[in-house]
């Protein structure tokens, strides 16, 4: 059986509202550093089948903590895991900024992943993800924001395949 692994460090992860607002790694747990229970607090990982999802305290790529999503069945779609912002922000477009590291992904990718509800703008990187086997990677997702309409915001990461 193949193993696809997709390590996320989203501990360098900074999510930048242009012009008004910074939102730093520890606010939030972005850098998954508050722990409860053994899972980052404040994160959200669905039991998708075929995939785990748990702390790796031995490849970081700065802190004590990266999310591993692997892959350990025959068959599965996609994992992800996610965390809504508690706010809304003014401004006119947001980056979420983090890194990943993969082993053996051949059929799908990792990626980050942000989405602006409801349905003003998504991006998961399907068309830019993280393939094969690489070292940590830093990736960005940047999209325009509409504040007067936005009802959440919810930011993440993802291996598809």
């Amino acid at each position: 059986m193949r193993t696809s692994i997709l390590t996320i460090l989203i501990s360098v992860l900074a999510i930048h509202v242009t012009c008004h607002a910074q939102v730093t790694p520890s606010k939030f747990n972005l850098d998954f550093e508050n722990v409860l229970n053994g899972k980052p607090q404040g994160w959200y990982a669905t039991a998708s089948p075929g995939y785990s999802v748990s702390l790796d305290s031995v490849n970081v790529q700065s802190g004590k903590y990266s999310v591993v999503v692997e892959f350990t069945g025959e068959s599965g779609d996609f994992q992800p895991i996610s965390l809504s912002l508690p706010n809304n922000y003014d401004g006119k477009q947001i980056t979420l900024s983090g890194y990943i590291k993969t082993e053996n992904v051949t059929d799908g990718y990792a990626g980050l992943w942000l989405l602006i509800d409801p349905q003003i703008a998504f991006d998961n990187m399907a068309n830019r993800g993280v393939t094969g086997t690489t070292d940590w990677t830093k990736c960005e997702i940047t999209l325009r924001m509409n504040p007067s309409k936005t009802q959440q915001i919810v930011v993440g990461g993802l291996l598809v395949g």
